[in-house]
């Protein structure tokens, strides 16, 4: 898989998770969801789903620059300013990609230009125009969407990136029929 081809992502904070993160991921990547961003400390836990996103061709992106240093992964989803997108490109040297979570139009703008290869936008994003005028050679993705409705709202005004958060899940079906209702939403066929 490629970052290009990733649609819908999970958010899994593994310190803060009461269930089995790993099965969890693969029961969601089985229902569509095309990148895991892990976030955390539990060192092992982002291991195992290391290894859940290899064997199923889904992407990994860690939120913690350091932990490239013992887990293979994709991208760096940059969810702070502790770092800079260069300093952390200056890091990343086996291909990843390079990303950054932005809350404001002009943060988004500023990625762009020092180079970031993708982007996150809080749910306070702003309209689809306004995320095309960025940059439209970077993926974009709308971030921590917490329920079916909502996805469903932002599919139908054409917004397909979406970033979904594993503690915002309701429980109201499996966890693949979930995200497959999702995918259903941006056009994927189960």
């Amino acid at each position: 898989m490629y970052l290009e081809d990733v649609m819908l992502t999970l958010y899994v904070d593994v310190d803060n998770s009461d269930s089995n993160v790993s099965d969890f991921c693969a029961q969601a990547i089985n229902g569509g969801i095309d990148m895991i961003v892990a976030a955390g400390t539990d060192l092992s836990a982002i291991k195992t789903i290391a290894d859940v996103c290899m064997e199923n061709d889904a992407l990994l992106s860690l939120t913690d620059i350091n932990m490239f240093e013992n887990i293979q992964a994709d991208c760096f989803l940059n969810m702070s300013n502790e770092i800079s997108i260069g300093q952390a490109a200056s890091i990343l040297c086996n291909g990843e990609k390079n990303g950054k979570y932005v809350a404001t139009f002009n943060e988004a703008l500023m990625a762009t230009e020092v180079g970031v290869d993708f982007l996150f936008f809080q749910q306070n994003f702003p309209n689809k125009s306004a995320l095309v005028a960025i940059e439209t050679s970077i993926p974009i993705y709308v971030g921590r969407i917490k329920t079916l409705e909502k996805a469903r709202e932002f599919a139908g005004s054409g917004i397909i990136r979406m970033l979904f958060d594993m503690k915002d899940y309701d429980g109201s079906m499996p966890v693949t029929d979930y995200y497959a209702e999702v995918s259903k939403l941006i056009g994927r066929t189960f």
